[in-house]
């Protein structure tokens, strides 16, 4: 059982860590257009006003990027299936 434990757990971490890589790919250019030179770090995007909308349902994940309430990227979207 322990087994079955943790090679969900290795999927699990592998599925997030492919999942930010590919947001981080994604919204880089959109922070690059908010002014944000050098290494993206929490305290750029905070002072930049940048904050990230999340909305989940069923199946999908929707991200996207807002500047002080204006919409600054388009939306990326994780869709879950199950086989």
């Amino acid at each position: 059982m322990k087994d079955i434990i943790q090679l969900q757990n290795k999927i699990m971490q592998e599925f997030v860590k492919q999942t930010d890589d590919k947001l981080q790919e994604f919204f880089t250019p959109y922070f690059r257009m908010a002014g944000i030179k050098g290494e993206i770090t929490k305290g750029k995007v905070k002072w930049r006003g940048i904050k990230m909308k999340v909305k989940q349902s069923f199946g999908k994940t929707e991200y996207q990027l807002t500047q002080r309430g204006v919409d600054i990227s388009p939306i990326f979207e994780i869709t879950f299936k199950s086989e």
